[in-house]
């Protein structure tokens, strides 16, 4: 077994995903936007909450899994 893995057995580990891509969106539609390409309700989350859906592309078919944030804004 790998060193992560036993380090995740035995209560914590570190997984690093900085290789993953980011996707941004802003503005007046960006709830609606995410809303609709996520497989999770994107609408009834709140600022400093997350969740984890699946990207889709416009027959349903999974593209790829993501962590959705919504930031906290400072405006």
């Amino acid at each position: 077994m790998s060193e992560g893995y036993e380090a995740l057995r035995a209560g914590a580990a570190w997984l690093d995903l900085s290789a993953r891509g980011r996707i941004t969106a802003r503005g007046r539609d960006r709830v609606r936007l995410l809303h609709n390409i996520s497989s999770n309700e994107v609408k009834k989350m709140t600022p400093g909450n997350g969740c984890y859906a699946f990207l889709l592309n416009q027959q349903g078919r999974i593209q790829a899994d993501l962590a959705c944030c919504v930031a906290k804004t400072t405006s």
